[in-house]
């Protein structure tokens, strides 16, 4: 028997006797990585499967638990060794001729299950514990990404809107008007300057023009003056409000409407009526030396309280007109069809951009219409009584016109083009709203 054979028929129990030996694995879920393949590695050593053995250390060195200083490359050389000691002398073994061959069988021979096992080598649970922190970091990552992302757009989202306040500001502030401060708040009612514009707009509303000229003569009273407001008697009756070739929804559909007989003033009100009843310009108006120019920068509220004063000096009833009286009266009652008041050419109807050369007019120097009313197209738009509803012309009985928060005005003004100063053209604005192209007239219930 030669002497590499002798070896190894005696390795086990030589490796058994002279290798250290570490404490026997009872629980394999109660060691750690390193300890628990460094003990596989040992069993299989001293039972003969170098091949495993080998494995096992090989697999030892990714434990993240693997102490320092440790002896596992030690180890793989020595197995490593001892596998081609048994290699060679297998293979010396297995080449020395049979005194007795033994005939091959013809049916294949079983494959042991230690070589199947070391075929098929199946992850160890490290392995697979590995595998599901290594996606459970991925999807954390994945996850870190999506929030920062999301911060990110946010944060882009919040500087451009941040910017464009600023800009809407400096262009508030540019104008310096009450008009361009409430349009401002409207926007922006909780933004960064919104305290600062409220403090201007109380400031401008307290502030008094002494430097003004009343176009009122100091012996004429306010009595005499408001003797000046002509009112026009509008026989009621049955009108197509609407128009059906608008690109308007609101506008839409045409539908027939009726309404009683009533009062509407020939003129708007005109700024020495407006100071004849509240002693002082509104804010922000330009004025004093055009006393039959219409009042302007009034809101729908300021128009209230004028006609509450003016019912007080006058013992009448005046109110705003409706909506569905005003574009009665606009088209002349009954028989009107016209695309403007009194006119299908906007030029001879009323004063709109192209002919108003950026200013108020006087009331009165454009034709009237056929119930006798002037400036119904342009020169300033007029506030009606209505809330302003969408879908007032809607088929429903009756029509609604009394929902919303904003509040209607009509005509159009100097400052507009002549589409939008037609007949059945509508607008709305926020009551407090102010600017130099709105204003009034009054009307009253027959």
């Amino acid at each position: 028997m030669s002497g590499c054979f002798l070896g190894y028929l005696l390795s086990p129990i030589l490796t058994h006797w002279f290798l250290p030996q570490e404490n026997r694995v009872e629980q394999a879920s109660d060691v750690s990585c390193y300890g628990f393949l460094i003990q596989k590695g040992q069993d299989a050593f001293a039972a003969g499967r170098y091949d495993d053995a080998l494995k096992k250390y090989v697999a030892a060195r990714d434990c993240p638990d693997k102490p320092k200083g440790n002896d596992l490359e030690a180890r793989i050389q020595m197995v490593s060794n001892r596998l081609s000691v048994y290699k060679a002398g297998h293979e010396s073994v297995r080449e020395t001729p049979r005194a007795h061959p033994v005939r091959e069988r013809e049916t294949p021979q079983l494959v042991a299950k230690g070589d199947l096992e070391r075929q098929n080598v199946a992850k160890s649970r490290y392995e697979l514990e590995a595998e599901k922190l290594r996606a459970e970091r991925e999807r954390i990552t994945a996850q870190a990404r999506e929030r920062q992302h999301a911060s990110d757009m946010q944060d882009i989202q919040l500087k451009s809107a941040l910017q464009t306040e600023i800009s809407a500001w400096e262009m508030t502030q540019s104008a310096n008007s009450e008009a361009t401060l409430l349009k401002y708040l409207e926007k922006y009612p909780n933004g960064l300057y919104s305290k600062v514009a409220r403090q201007q707009l109380s400031a401008m509303e307290s502030k008094v023009k002494t430097e003004v000229r009343t176009p009122v003569s100091k012996n004429s009273t306010a009595r005499e003056t408001l003797k000046s407001i002509e009112l026009v008697e509008i026989e009621g009756g049955h009108f197509a409000m609407g128009d059906a070739s608008s690109r308007y929804a609101d506008e839409k559909p045409v539908r027939n409407m009726q309404l009683p007989s009533f009062y509407l003033s020939r003129f708007e009100v005109t700024e020495s009526e407006w100071f004849a009843v509240m002693g002082k310009y509104p804010a922000g108006l330009t004025a004093g030396n055009c006393a039959t120019c219409p009042i302007r920068m009034v809101s729908w509220q300021d128009a209230q309280n004028f006609i509450g004063k003016l019912n007080t000096l006058t013992g009448q009833t005046y109110r705003l007109p409706t909506e569905v009286e005003w574009e009665y009266a606009a088209k002349g009652g009954q028989s009107g069809n016209a695309r403007f008041s009194g006119s299908n050419e906007p030029d001879a109807a009323g004063w709109y951009e192209r002919n108003a050369e950026g200013k108020v007019h006087p009331v009165g120097q454009k034709n009237a219409n056929e119930l006798g009313l002037f400036d119904m197209t342009g020169n300033v738009r007029e506030w009606c009584l209505d809330l302003y509803n969408e879908k007032a012309y809607e088929k429903t009985t009756p029509p609604r016109f009394e929902l919303g928060t904003l509040r209607v005005f009509r005509g159009g003004s100097w400052d507009d083009e002549a589409d939008f100063c037609r007949n059945a053209v509508r607008a709305r604005e926020q009551p407090h709203y102010r600017d130099e192209r709105t204003g009034f007239r009054l009307a009253q219930n027959k």
